[in-house]
């Protein structure tokens, strides 16, 4: 009942473009950001099975996941913010809407987002769309509300502030439908791309998978497609 109460009055998404079109944060190549998104990566590839998919990446931002997601196959990198994507490393990028994605259904093999969902004022209607254009896997990376630091931030920091609730059931319940999660994790450590100094990068360990780790991981597939 608390999230659902939360969920409907708290508002991030003006916060978070705020944030977002003028912020200049550390580099995709950056070696804390590399330390960050790669063991990501590899876990969820070695956890699907698809060769050189089609992705497509929702909230891509800047890059720290398309660095690597377009070694992997054919990326399309989206965001709402033209002064992110400036910056980001992907050949076909495009700003676009999350809630309307400009994409026919079933289009591609593998939709992937990272800490979008916690952004939006109506994280359902993002999953809803991402399904829609995926014929295959949906796969998110969010906060994880067990971490005691990332949990007292989001209380703290207006655009952070829907990540107080993203324990991973309450994932969960915005993946429900037709989507059928087949794997989770907690990953990252202690590791903020953009937060941790960089004198404590040797002691956050990005390579954990502790359940207090500051991230986690969800893999799904369309319903329909593990029926079939």
């Amino acid at each position: 009942m608390f999230s659902r109460f939360w969920m409907k009055f708290v508002r991030v998404e003006a916060p978070t473009t705020d944030y977002y079109d003028s912020v200049d944060e550390r580099p995709y190549d950056h070696p804390m950001i590399l330390a960050f998104a790669q063991p990501k990566v590899d876990w969820i590839f070695k956890n699907i099975t698809v060769g050189n998919p089609s992705i497509l990446e929702v909230g891509a931002g800047n890059g720290y996941f398309s660095h690597h997601l377009m070694q992997r196959g054919k990326l399309i990198a989206t965001d709402v913010s033209a002064h992110q994507l400036q910056f980001n490393p992907a050949a076909a990028k495009g700003r676009c809407s999350v809630y309307q994605l400009p994409f026919p259904d079933n289009t591609f093999d593998l939709v992937f987002g990272s800490n979008l969902l916690h952004h939006l004022d109506q994280p359902e209607e993002a999953v809803r769309e991402m399904t829609r254009v995926s014929r295959n896997y949906v796969i998110v990376s969010e906060p994880n509300n067990k971490n005691p630091i990332l949990f007292l931030g989001s209380l703290i920091i207006p655009a952070e502030r829907k990540a107080a609730l993203f324990s991973r059931a309450h994932v969960m319940h915005l993946l429900r439908g037709k989507l059928a999660i087949l794997k989770h994790t907690y990953q990252g450590g202690i590791l903020l791309p953009n937060r941790t100094p960089g004198f404590l990068f040797k002691y956050a360990r990005p390579e954990s998978f502790s359940p207090y780790s500051f991230f986690q991981i969800f893999i799904c597939r369309k319903s329909d497609t593990i029926a079939s």
